[in-house]
């Protein structure tokens, strides 16, 4: 009988974007009742430096608000309808606070992976904010911190070596080489690498070094079958009900 191989992790993307405004308390809320394994956020700071949570620093991505999350205070930022462009049935929507966020999820039994952005201006202190609230938040034992800069790994892996760190990956043509030297210089324990650049090569040099590996973002049948067939330790998707039912198709030999 061959090795039996562990199911992937689901982890909604966003929270649960493709259900509820992206990365809202709304979206965790569904994420929750959806029972991901995780969820995936986006924190930035404000012009005050508070930690929301919020993926792009340019608003107009969200909102029809031409403003940077970097130049605006949080009670302007809060008083932005994020949830507008959604769907048919637009809903009243705000930018959650990092700790909102947190306390949304600390009663639920769900893995939180933060990638924290690289913003422009803001060099130094969004690793030690956010490793504050995390703390505080009582979630350090279910967190995992993900970033395509290598300086905020070092930082966090000064901050909060006891927190897991993920070297995400993206679609450039470096991407192996990128993963093999700052994965071992940064001490990551994941790589969380785009769909495009995932190889048997990359997962095979990523586990003789231990990092559990992860994959983004997955949203159709055939994206999902090649993973699965590849081996992967964790899906980040905007639709983890399918990846479920292709999980469970797969398990079952149909």
């Amino acid at each position: 009988m061959g090795e039996l191989r562990r199911r992937p992790l689901v982890i909604a993307h966003r929270g649960a974007c493709k259900y509820a405004p992206e990365n809202t308390l709304s979206a965790l809320t569904k994420a929750i009742a959806l029972g991901v394994d995780g969820v995936e956020i986006d924190v930035q700071l404000t012009r005050d430096k508070v930690p929301v949570v919020l993926h792009e620093n340019a608003l107009h991505a969200v909102t029809t608000t031409y403003r940077f999350v970097h130049q605006t205070p949080l009670r302007a930022l809060q008083t932005i309808d994020v949830g507008a462009p959604f769907g048919t049935q637009p809903t009243r929507e705000r930018i959650p606070t990092l700790a909102e966020a947190l306390e949304t999820l600390r009663p639920s039994p769900l893995l939180l992976n933060i990638e924290i952005k690289a913003q422009p201006h803001w060099h130094f202190g969004i690793e030690d904010r956010v490793v504050r609230s995390v703390r505080d938040g009582g979630m350090s034992p279910r967190t995992i911190f993900s970033s395509f800069s290598p300086m905020v790994l070092m930082r966090l892996r000064y901050l909060a070596p006891q927190i897991p760190r993920a070297l995400l990956i993206g679609p450039g043509a470096f991407s192996f080489f990128q993963a093999q030297f700052f994965g071992r210089v940064m001490n990551v324990s994941n790589i969380h690498c785009c769909e495009r650049r995932l190889t048997p090569k990359l997962l095979a040099m990523a586990a003789a070094n231990g990092w559990q590996r992860w994959v983004w973002t997955i949203n159709t049948r055939a994206e999902a079958e090649r993973v699965l067939a590849l081996g992967i330790d964790g899906i980040i998707t905007d639709d983890p009900l399918l990846i479920r039912e292709v999980i469970g198709t797969a398990a079952h030999g149909i």
